[in-house]
């Protein structure tokens, strides 16, 4: 699994708790259609202090 790290570029709130995040591309990265990705940003949350993470 290849990892990187990325800054944001721009987000926007879209509806009520949902933000827009647009990321910076990192150097290096190929998209080919049907991959998934999983993202995590750091950080607190909730009560466990564990990074949010989705898979896209």
């Amino acid at each position: 699994m290849v990892v990187h790290n990325v800054k944001i570029r721009d987000r926007e709130q879209v509806a009520d708790r949902t933000p827009a995040i647009r990321l910076k591309r990192p150097d290096g990265f190929l998209y080919e259609a049907g991959q998934a990705i999983d993202v995590a940003l750091p950080g607190p949350t909730g009560d466990e202090g564990r990074a949010s993470s989705s898979l896209l």
